[in-house]
């Protein structure tokens, strides 16, 4: 399913347009109660979204009213661990960038690295290591589609200074007004796949490398909203603190989710309203949509159908008169064997053949087959 499919299946429910992104990170999916005259859709049916298997993400879109602006909020996200690809776990990025929001707000679960963090603190990410995606896993990699985004986009601000000073002033007078006896810090988050809790030793290299808190999304997202051109505001919840080599975290509880959850549940009143005041507070009108929206408006999105449409048929048109074809033949993610040996029944029969070989050896190396 295309995106532009996905994009007409949301405007066929949804009457309005939307400003602002917010995805809900594990045991936060609270912050969509305090969107008002909601819509909700189903992941399962958007045709093509994945699908969040976590306890804690619920699997719904939710449109509506928070703090004066039209909102969506993924109420689940997409993890790697989970067993998506990279390109999979930000459809939802993908998908609130094409219809049209102009800032989003990140939010997780993670664990305290820095010491002086305590469970239930809130972390403004000012800056993240992808370990993840330093590894190979970047939701980047393949055909860039440069009507969406650069080749070679920038990360280095996509969390925005303006929008962090802006959070500290709400965090604050929130919590002067109701006397929260947890920070606002501010570090670096680093990314890893999970699915498991890391190791004494990877929490010290975490360290060593300058995090100051861990978790297992985040990072993926915020690389695809800034290829989009998108800025963000990525927040952390400190859920629990982590076990290193110190003398002092030996007698530390292991972590878990059930905890994770629970941690989350004594201050998600606070962090929601906390949020919904700086939602009413961002000025949405000085911040550019994201430059794809422009070919998902409702006035332009038919248009978009009808050429995706006239580029597949020509597409499968020109495959079947080669009869066979290695890829999908568009010149950018496959090529027709046809191509190279001719249009002759028994040409496209030998392609065929080598087209199968050399899609048995592509698969070979990519799944590990022969590796140890």
């Amino acid at each position: 399913m295309s995106l532009s499919s996905q994009v007409k299946q949301v405007h066929d429910t949804v009457p309005f347009d939307v400003e602002i992104g917010i995805i809900c990170g594990s045991g936060l999916g609270g912050l969509a109660t305090e969107i008002k005259n909601k819509i909700e859709i189903e992941y399962t049916n958007i045709k093509g979204f994945p699908q969040s298997q976590v306890v804690g993400h619920a699997n719904k879109l939710i449109f509506g009213d928070l703090g004066g602006k039209k909102v969506v909020a993924m109420q689940g996200r997409f993890h790697f661990y989970e067993g998506w690809q990279a390109k999979d776990c930000v459809k939802g990025v993908e998908l609130m960038a094409a219809l049209g929001v102009k800032t989003i707000v990140v939010t997780n679960a993670a664990g305290g690295l820095d010491k002086s963090f305590k469970v239930g603190d809130l972390m403004l990410i000012e800056d993240h290591i992808s370990l993840v995606g330093m590894v190979g896993n970047n939701p980047l990699m393949g055909h860039n589609d440069d009507s969406v985004g650069p080749r070679f986009p920038s990360v280095s601000s996509v969390y925005d200074a303006e929008l962090g000073a802006l959070f500290r002033k709400v965090h604050d007078a929130k919590k002067a007004e109701v006397g929260h006896g947890h920070e606002l810090r501010k570090g670096t988050y680093i990314g890893l796949s999970g699915p498991n809790y890391e190791s004494r030793a990877e929490i010290e290299f975490c360290r060593t490398v300058g995090a100051s808190a861990v978790g297992m999304s985040t990072v993926m997202e915020v690389v695809a909203a800034a290829h989009a051109g998108l800025k963000v505001i990525g927040l952390s919840l400190i859920t629990n603190a982590c076990l290193g080599t110190h003398a002092d975290e030996y007698n530390l509880p292991e972590p878990n989710h059930a905890e994770v959850v629970a941690e989350t549940k004594k201050v998600e009143k606070f962090v929601q309203s906390v949020v919904a005041d700086f939602i009413a507070q961002v000025d949405v009108s000085a911040r550019a949509a994201a430059p794809m929206s422009k070919r998902f408006t409702r006035e332009q999105l038919p248009a978009t159908i009808a050429a995706e449409v006239e580029a597949a048929a020509a597409t499968a048109d020109a495959c079947g008169k080669r009869r066979f074809c290695a890829g999908k033949g568009d010149g950018k993610k496959g090529f027709c064997v046809g191509e190279l040996f001719g249009a002759s029944f028994v040409s496209g029969l030998i392609g065929g053949f080598i087209g199968a070989a050399l899609f048995a050896s592509v698969a070979c190396r990519r799944h590990g087959a022969g590796s140890q």
